[in-house]
């Protein structure tokens, strides 16, 4: 791993002395890792400043995109619909279920 980039799994388990799979296994199925070795990736995780899978890529890997798409009306552009208040609301709006669901907007 470089200075610049984000650590990678594989960064994790070699530092934790552990597979790619096993330290995959303690993050999405931390019950079939053994305590001892959990706490080693874990270690391993926060030395490195690893936060674990990233949802998005997950779901890309899947084929899938989970996102919602957000036209403005046709006759403001772009810049004028982010500036009005109604759009504005209505972006809080939209920002408001997603954290309710546990999805991310940006």
């Amino acid at each position: 791993m470089t200075q610049r980039s984000k650590p990678r799994l594989s960064d994790v388990a070699k530092l934790a002395g552990v597979s790619l799979g096993t330290a995959s296994n303690v993050f999405s199925y931390p019950d079939k890792v053994r305590p001892e070795v959990r706490s080693r990736v874990h270690a391993a995780a926060a030395e490195l400043h690893y936060l674990g899978p990233d949802p998005a890529a997950r779901l890309m890997r899947a084929g899938k995109v989970n996102a919602i798409g957000i036209v403005a009306p046709a006759q403001f552009r772009t810049a004028d619909a982010i500036r009005n208040s109604s759009f504005q609301m209505f972006m809080c709006g939209v920002a408001e279920v997603c954290d309710e669901g546990g999805q991310m907007s940006s």
